[in-house]
């Protein structure tokens, strides 16, 4: 509504500022404390193209407003059909690990699996990157626990059991 229908179906294109001829080292960023972080449910979010509510971005808007329009409804027209905005879920996880920490200026000791870097990880009981996740309806993914323990520096600071 904020945005109009033309402009809010394109919002966020990654795929766009993923382009090898852009050169933008794109992340997933968080709404708190608009929104509790949920940074799975923001891979699940990239990949399928979704807002939280888990309305189409693209493909109809996020809140309802234009839903009868039909420079929005009619699909024939590819202007305001943003789908293919959608990225991949290893590039989504990429987007939260490898670029968050450039962003950061923190990749030389973090963001990837490698010798000498600070070595955090999350134990989940989902494949995150598989299509039985994202396929998930989208209230299920956002409110589903997923996070088994996360370990940081070698000690749990969170275990669900």
């Amino acid at each position: 509504s904020t945005l109009g229908p033309v402009r809010g179906q394109y919002v966020s294109p990654m795929a766009d500022a993923m382009a090898e001829d852009m050169g933008i080292n794109v992340t997933v960023h968080q709404d708190s404390p608009v929104s509790s972080p949920n940074m799975v449910f923001s891979i699940f979010n990239a990949a399928n193209r979704i807002t939280r509510d888990g309305q189409a971005i693209g493909r109809g808007s996020a809140d309802g407003s234009s839903d009868a329009d039909a420079r929005i409804t009619n699909w024939t027209n590819k202007q305001y059909d943003t789908s293919d905005q959608r990225i991949s879920a290893y590039d989504t996880l990429k987007c939260t690990t490898i670029n968050s920490a450039w962003q950061h200026f923190d990749e030389d000791i973090k963001g990837s699996i490698t010798a000498g870097k600070q070595a955090d990880f999350v134990i989940l009981n989902t494949n995150i990157l598989s299509d039985e996740f994202l396929s998930l309806d989208p209230l299920t993914a956002r409110n589903t626990p997923i996070v088994e323990q996360t370990i940081n520096d070698g000690i749990i600071v969170y275990d669900r059991v």
